[in-house]
């Protein structure tokens, strides 16, 4: 780490209390800073100092301190925790123990929701929108939810903007905690039941019964989910539904491996191999939508390797 950074972050000592949320509740690890940088990624340049004035509650905190701008103008510093096993459409409550001194610039901690990391895709929650000056340590709360698309990946972000050019900030005892999992899944699973095509029906069933979060919550859900996919599997058409799915699944593997290949020229043969799979499977369940999606498939691989494919 070079000090050409300007900020200093410091892991401060306290006396003090604080109204904490249970450790075993918290999705957040480290919390509190007990155990200094643990768990949490410093994306800027930065220093671990030692500081007895300052904490909110335990021993420590975080203090980022601006006596000039970053080297690179951006007077901009993050400290980031992933949080993983989430589902859109979770309410989650965020809070944050947030104090200033003679900040110029904004201090704040962003729930930050990965959609496409490869598009630069998310959405995010200010928690509280900034704080900036001088104020005493003061408890921030939010609701946030869960965005659709999420790809399962939230980062917790704490967060120094807004050109920063002088003063402190001082983070310490943040919580991040989900709401009644079993009420949430409740009303996941009676939108679902509400579903009247059977074979659409069928696949979010099979998607909710296949969620992590499920192991989490009242075990009659996961029965009435299996039940109704036990009944749903005796209509012909949900059958053949779900042999074509196993067959396209089959078939992603066998992608997913082909592209593993360091040699160019093997893994075209074998992406050819599967682009032949993805065209079987289509014909063979041609009024299926698992049908449908390998027949795309197909196109794509004929794309990627330069061959025309046939009209369907």
């Amino acid at each position: 780490m070079t000090k050409t950074g300007a900020a200093l972050i410091g892991l401060v000592l306290l006396c003090g209390t604080s109204a904490l949320c249970a450790e075993s509740e918290n999705l957040l690890k480290n919390a509190s800073f007990e155990d200094d940088k643990q768990r949490w990624g410093f994306l800027e340049p930065g220093d671990i100092v030692a500081d007895s004035a300052h904490a909110n509650a335990g021993s420590k905190a975080v203090r980022v301190t601006y006596d000039r701008k970053f080297a690179d103008g951006r007077g901009f510093f993050r400290i980031a925790q992933s949080v993983r096993d989430l589902e859109a459409g979770e309410e989650l409550t965020l809070s944050i123990w947030i104090k200033t001194r003679d900040l110029v610039g904004k201090a704040t901690v962003v729930a930050k929701f990965w959609i496409d990391r490869k598009a630069d895709k998310f959405e995010a929650y200010f928690v509280p929108r900034s704080v900036s000056g001088t104020t005493p340590w003061q408890e921030y709360v939010d609701k946030v939810v869960v965005p659709e698309g999420f790809n399962g990946h939230l980062q917790v972000v704490l967060l120094v903007f807004g050109n920063a050019k002088s003063g402190e900030a001082y983070f310490d005892d943040l919580c991040l905690t989900r709401g009644d999992v079993s009420e949430h899944l409740r009303k996941r699973l009676d939108a679902i039941q509400a579903i009247a095509d059977k074979v659409e029906k069928w696949e979010a069933l099979t998607a909710f019964a296949a969620g992590k979060l499920l192991l989490k919550a009242d075990p009659s859900l996961t029965k009435e989910a299996r039940d109704g996919i036990a009944l749903l599997l005796k209509d012909p058409a949900v059958q053949k539904e779900h042999n074509a799915s196993a067959w396209m699944n089959h078939v992603l593997e066998m992608e997913q491996k082909a592209r593993r290949w360091r040699s160019e020229n093997r893994k075209k043969h074998e992406l050819a191999v599967v682009a032949a799979s993805y065209r079987n499977v289509s014909r063979r369940f041609k009024s299926t939508r698992a049908g449908e999606r390998c027949a795309a498939a197909f196109e794509r691989l004929c794309e990627e390797l330069g061959v025309r494919a046939p009209a369907r």
